[in-house]
């Protein structure tokens, strides 16, 4: 979830990417990575079911930027 809804070119917004295992067992060794393909550091990479963990990352707009991230 971005941290503002609008941005001009040079402005910066910072993500909160939030994890969740809705799985039927634990996870270790969770990671994040955003579209550049950078990890993104996680406030815990082990989670039992049900548990979640957050972490943020800033990026500075410029005209024409896109936003993804992948998780495993």
């Amino acid at each position: 979830m971005p941290d503002k809804t609008e941005v001009e070119a040079g402005g910066t917004v910072e993500f909160t990417v939030t994890v969740e295992n809705d799985g039927d067992f634990d996870l270790t060794g969770v990671t994040v990575n955003d579209y550049k393909d950078a990890k993104i550091s996680l406030s815990k990479t082990a989670l039992k079911v049900g548990e979640s963990a957050t972490g943020k990352v800033s990026y500075t707009v410029d005209e024409s930027t896109e936003y993804s991230f992948k998780a495993s």
